[in-house]
């Protein structure tokens, strides 16, 4: 399990873990911080089937993946559990998206259940992305092309088990003034992403 704390009203954003050791008793395994004030952190995280690897989101994140300053366009990372008290490594290189001002990269984000395949959400650039790890490079590597629609695709995401489907939420289409929101899915066919069947409208 994963939660979200709010830190001294600053927007930091805290995101922890916990186990579940006996019966009704969890132990806090896990504490993840944002790197500065207004990161929004730990909203949208997602932990792996046995809990072992998490997904730790920064949507209000200040820099590029080169260190430039880029206000609030995000950054997620992946972190594997040590299998003792807090300690946790971080997987692979960080993710920032385009790097672009106000892009919100993090603000939705799912893993698969062995913890090989991420998606990612850009809430402000209405896209989505999908990674696949490589042991031999500890990196995420862009797994098919960007999934993009319009308005707000992305607010809601889910990954199946195997990460080779997805389910992607918008809730601003249709008849935007009403919020009416749809449904897609996706499935990795061939190299890319191909919707499956008819957008579900709400």
């Amino acid at each position: 399990s994963d939660v979200y704390k709010r830190q001294d009203n600053s927007n930091t954003g805290k995101q922890y873990v916990y186990r579940n050791t006996s019966g009704t008793t969890w132990t806090l395994i896990g504490e993840f911080t944002g790197g500065h004030t207004e990161a929004y952190a730990g909203y949208y995280g997602a932990l792996t089937y046995d809990g072992n690897r998490v997904t730790f989101t920064e949507r209000g994140y200040n820099f590029d993946a080169d260190g430039n300053s880029s206000t609030g366009s995000g950054r997620v990372r992946v972190f594997d559990y040590s299998g003792s008290g807090t300690t946790w490594t971080q997987v692979g290189n960080a993710l920032h998206g385009r790097g672009v001002s106000g892009d919100g990269y993090g603000r939705q984000s799912d893993i698969s259940s062995d913890g090989s395949r991420i998606t990612i959400g850009s809430y402000d650039f209405t896209s989505v992305d999908v990674f696949e790890y490589d042991s031999v490079s500890d990196s995420w590597n862009m797994l098919g092309t960007r999934i993009t629609g319009s308005t707000t695709f992305g607010i809601g995401l889910r990954m199946s088990k195997d990460g080779t489907t997805i389910l992607v939420g918008d809730s601003n289409t249709d008849i935007p003034e009403l919020n009416v929101g749809s449904l897609y899915i996706y499935k990795y066919i061939n190299g890319d992403w191909e919707q499956q069947g008819s957008t579900i409208e709400g």
